[in-house]
């Protein structure tokens, strides 16, 4: 898990490169995201925020919410519902969400031999893998057949 200061430089240098200034109200957002559950929604940190004093206007967050994302240190997960909930990015992860009952698990990223992104000098900054299908109980449901599964 990162240190408050790790996820504070890799914010400030994310609005640096984007011609953005590190403020009091995105520390405070950081502070929040980083007291939230596992999972959570925005509207959960918005009352949150407000309830502990670090961001009083909703309009605040919804306008610096997504720098944290771009940033990297949160993650989006969209439910196959429409629902959208965010993830702090403490560690790189596998998401396997379920199109049948919507269920979203994570599970530690498989190590790779070889970075793909070595070869093009390219630096990433949080590493995901997100596979769609089915969980154990609607393949048990659906009766799914081993022959069509994608390999």
């Amino acid at each position: 898990m990162k240190d408050h200061a790790a996820k504070v430089a890799q914010l400030r240098q994310y609005l640096k490169l984007n011609n953005k200034r590190y403020t009091i109200e995105r520390d405070r957002m950081l502070e929040a995201i980083d007291a939230m559950p596992e999972r959570f929604t925005l509207l959960g940190l918005i009352d949150l925020a407000r309830s502990r004093g670090y961001v009083y206007a909703a309009s605040t967050l919804y306008r610096n919410f997504f720098a944290f994302v771009e940033a990297g240190l949160v993650n989006e997960l969209r439910g196959v519902n429409g629902k959208i909930e965010y993830e702090r990015n403490d560690e790189d992860c596998c998401y396997l969400h379920c199109i049948g009952c919507g269920s979203i698990l994570k599970r530690p990223l498989p190590e790779q031999k070889t970075a793909m992104w070595e070869d093009e000098e390219f630096t990433p900054v949080t590493k995901q893998l997100h596979l769609r299908g089915y969980c154990p109980d609607c393949h048990k449901k659906l009766q799914i057949k081993k022959e069509s599964r994608i390999k």
